[in-house]
């Protein structure tokens, strides 16, 4: 019988050949045409997202976010893109880059407290047991140990 040398089927090889390591860099738009966004709401294959100077956009998710590129650019509510405005539709963008790892260095860069809030606003009139929930929260604070 022959001796196994390789130890197994080789997947972490196959995983890795497509891993790359993520860079801490903030990649800022260099085009006019590409602005940082805010994944607003989700739409299937494309999403409403929100600029820093409160205008909004429809952006389309691309096929380099799909299958097996998706691992890794999770877009959902609330996370950071960067998209390139089309020019043939004005009010529709395409998702150019997913920027989920920064989005603790990209916090100073929007001041959307006021959109926050109205979204905060909104979910408690939809479901009013987030508001029996965060009545519970103010009564019975988490304990830290």
């Amino acid at each position: 019988m022959v001796k196994n040398t390789t130890g197994g089927s080789g997947a972490k090889s196959s995983a890795r050949k497509f891993a790359s390591s993520h860079s801490a860099i903030v990649p800022l738009p260099t085009h006019p045409d590409h602005r940082i966004a805010i994944v607003q709401k989700m739409h299937g294959p494309h999403c409403d997202v929100i600029f820093h100077d409160h205008s909004t956009s429809i952006a389309h998710i691309r096929n380099k976010f799909k299958g097996r590129h998706k691992r890794f650019n999770i877009i959902k509510t609330a996370s950071f893109i960067l998209v390139a405005i089309r020019d043939f539709q004005l009010n529709h963008s395409d998702i150019f880059l997913f920027l989920g790892v920064l989005t603790q260095k990209l916090k100073g860069f929007f001041s959307l407290e006021p959109w926050i809030q109205q979204q905060h606003n909104n979910n408690t009139q939809r479901c009013p047991a987030s508001n029996v929930l965060s009545a519970t929260m103010k009564l019975h604070p988490p304990t830290t140990a």
